[in-house]
């Protein structure tokens, strides 16, 4: 009899180690499917584990993410709850929540926005609390904070404050920060020298070298944002945002024969919530049409970035420029 159960115990013990690692195995399919922006298949993967009572929390974090990048607030809100609810302690849990309630915040309307930036605020501090290392929920409070009123929790001594706990960790990370509220209070000139910093310090990630470019975008800074893609190429390796950013510059500085091919080869690149939309890439691509010459072509491209967001402002903008 005792022997018999034992080896009942060590069959379910092996059953959930199998379990365990057959989750384990289809999230990172679903990871693969994720990366390559193929987001509607990672997530129905991950369902279908979950309709198996699953008890890994990854598998409703994946979904999140998933649901996230299609904009599917409410179901990632619900996915990445029940992961915290497996494991409350997991700092990108937590973020992940702050992020998706911010974004939702940004569609809602007066009184719901208010209580989502609340949220957001909450979430974010949770998962710094539970990881004082995660420096990008530390970067998103930063933004949060010297964006939204002190009701919410935001407050510009609150960023400042953050601003120096990133720095703490990560120098380049740290002026990084300290270039988002410059350009929230519109101080170019410390903007400038933040962006300075960053590229004398040769990071060997692209990351910051896209928020530079980026920045530099804003500013339709072409010479400066065309030496920050060369300076990310030499130092960080190629990736393909570097396209879009080395398009936007040949537009801006009137190399209007190198901006065209870098922009289409963008367009290839599966969509991201933290990179330059697609939307993006068809305006200036419809800007490179305007200059020259080309106003049929220039309009398709407008239109064409409004399908993608018909928030566009520049898109909207543009087309009823042409029109007149």
């Amino acid at each position: 009899m005792l022997r018999s159960l034992a080896r009942f115990i060590l069959l379910l013990a092996s059953f959930g180690v199998s379990n365990a690692a057959q989750s384990a195995s289809m999230v990172d399919t679903a990871r693969g499917l994720f990366d390559q922006g193929k987001y509607a298949e990672a997530r129905a993967m991950l369902a279908s584990e979950a309709a198996k009572g699953s008890n890994d929390a990854d598998v409703y974090f994946w979904m999140a993410k998933s649901d996230f990048e299609m904009r599917h607030f409410d179901d990632s809100i619900k996915e990445v709850e029940r992961a915290i609810s497996m494991n409350p302690g997991n700092s990108e849990y937590h973020h992940l929540l702050g992020e998706v309630c911010g974004r939702k915040a940004e569609h809602a309307g007066w009184f719901a926005g208010v209580g989502l930036a609340k949220r957001t605020s909450a979430e974010l501090e949770r998962a710094a609390e539970l990881d004082p290392h995660n420096v990008n929920a530390r970067r998103d409070l930063v933004n949060f904070d010297v964006r939204a009123p002190g009701f919410v929790g935001g407050g510009e001594q609150k960023a400042l404050d953050e601003i120096q706990q990133v720095s703490a960790l990560d120098a380049v990370e740290g002026h990084l920060a300290r270039l988002d509220y410059d350009q929230e209070r519109k101080l170019w000139d410390q903007a400038d020298e933040e962006c300075k910093f960053v590229l004398a310090a040769k990071p060997n990630r692209p990351g910051p070298y896209f928020e530079v470019a980026s920045y530099y975008e804003r500013r339709e800074n072409g010479a400066a944002l065309r030496l920050a893609v060369t300076e990310g190429r030499r130092n960080a390796g190629d990736a393909p945002r570097f396209d879009y950013h080395w398009g936007v510059a040949a537009v801006l500085t009137g190399d209007l024969d190198g901006a065209e091919a870098p922009l289409k080869r963008y367009l290839t690149v599966p969509p991201r919530s933290n990179q330059p939309s697609q939307a993006d890439a068809h305006v200036w691509l419809g800007r490179l049409y305007e200059k020259q010459g080309n106003h049929a072509a220039a309009v398709a491209q407008f239109q064409e970035a409004l399908k993608e967001d018909p928030n566009n402002r520049a898109a909207r903008e543009s087309v009823k420029h042409e029109e007149k």
